[in-house]
């Protein structure tokens, strides 16, 4: 039986950027970047010159922060991290590659999250090149499998604040935003992508061992929440009395 599907009876397509359930194009643009303006022209003149150049930076980066010199720290809500003070060597090749320009709100520069760091050497600095920014209340990355210590960026995604809470809730799973996101920049057929694979990497972390048939049954149900959750998005005040209902259920 086919649970999956909108509203309006139209068949459930993934999107376009996505190649499979595990994989995707790196050089595709996520979903939540789409609403923002490329600045190719500006970035053109940044301190790099040109792609291949960045490119460079980027491949030194990537060899230096695979060298484990470095004892990341970890705050009380489990994301790890490092300071300047720390690995001032590292800080100063990061400084390179502009992931401070692109995590905007990263103002001082004297703190890094790994999450951010394996994205953004991944396929972040690609988008940055291109002129798109990760600003505060437009953009978080996701765990995939809401284990906030696995930052291979195959486990990590772009997503909007309010996919992310989504997501968390539709597993049960703690969000740690500062606030109670309002609004789903994603479309509705990339959010009910997100949540499925969120909650079959969930399961798959969490080692449950079930057919394929009731992984799909399970999966059918959470969707089922999280797009009533979706569906009748509140103003933030009304958000987790109505989230707080339908978990329950």
């Amino acid at each position: 039986m086919e649970i999956l599907t909108r509203y309006n009876s139209t068949p459930h397509t993934e999107p376009q950027h996505i190649n499979s359930d595990e994989t995707k194009n790196k050089r595709s643009l996520p979903p939540v970047f789409k609403a923002q303006k490329s600045k190719k022209k500006q970035l053109r003149h940044c301190k790099h010159g040109s792609i291949s150049a960045l490119s460079k930076v980027i491949n030194h980066a990537t060899v230096f922060t695979k060298i484990n010199f470095f004892t990341w720290k970890q705050t009380k809500d489990g994301y790890l991290y490092l300071e300047r003070d720390d690995a001032r060597s590292l800080f100063n090749l990061l400084d390179e590659t502009g992931i401070f320009d692109f995590h905007v709100t990263n103002i001082q520069k004297k703190i890094i999250y790994q999450h951010q760091v394996s994205k953004f050497l991944s396929n972040g600095w690609r988008l940055y090149a291109n002129g798109y920014f990760a600003r505060k209340g437009e953009v978080e990355i996701h765990h995939l499998d809401a284990n906030k210590q696995n930052n291979d960026p195959r486990n990590l995604r772009y997503v909007s604040p309010g996919l992310n809470y989504l997501c968390a809730r539709a597993i049960k799973h703690e969000y740690t935003g500062e606030d109670i996101p309002d609004s789903v920049i994603e479309s509705y057929e990339e959010a009910e992508y997100l949540v499925k694979l969120t909650f079959k990497r969930y399961l798959k972390r969490l080692g449950y061992s079930m057919s394929k048939s009731e992984r799909d049954f399970l999966l059918s149900l959470k969707w089922n929440i999280a797009r009533e959750i979706l569906q009748s998005w509140q103003p933030p005040a009304q958000v987790t009395e109505l989230i707080e209902k339908l978990v329950q259920k």
